[in-house]
């Protein structure tokens, strides 16, 4: 977690909770349901995919992050 302070610098905080499992925190790649990479595999057979908005947008980032 972070927290500012009024010197404006940031710190950390860190929790000593064990991290309960999310979409994002997987043990493992052992894990990943079958039905998931499934999906993955037909979204990159569609020539469609990902749609010229999400791309444009995408290569609109990479210019203005990597043209400094």
């Amino acid at each position: 977690m972070l927290i500012k302070n009024n010197n404006k610098t940031t710190k950390t905080k860190r929790s000593n909770k064990a991290r309960k499992p999310t979409a994002g925190n997987h043990g493992s790649w052992k894990e990943v349901r079958a039905e998931k990479v499934a999906h993955a595999k037909k979204l990159l057979q569609d020539p469609g995919y990902p749609s010229g908005k999400v791309i444009k947008s995408i290569a609109g980032l990479m210019a203005k992050h990597l043209g400094k």
